[in-house]
């Protein structure tokens, strides 16, 4: 909705760039993180408990939509000098 790729007058941010073209793998993250958690949770032991899967798993939750939110308030930035938008 912001013009890209072809407004040359924007700058764009490229993390911005990076999940537009390449978001996709990175939802399969949780996808594969559910799979060790399953393996885990039947392991439970030491480092491989039901607490760290769930503390792991919450990070990536919160980081992957972290990550989206900025990209989606903050995709480009603009020149300031010779701008006549």
């Amino acid at each position: 909705m912001c013009g890209y790729p072809d407004n040359p007058t924007v700058r764009w941010n490229p993390l911005a760039l990076f999940l537009r073209e390449q978001g996709v793998w990175l939802l399969l993250l949780p996808v594969a993180w559910v799979a060790v958690a399953s393996y885990v949770q039947r392991l439970d032991r030491g480092l491989f408990c039901d607490r760290v899967a769930w503390i792991i798993g919450l990070c990536i939750a919160v980081l992957i939509t972290g990550l989206f939110l900025y990209a989606a308030v903050f995709p480009y930035t603009r020149p300031l000098l010779f701008y006549f938008g």
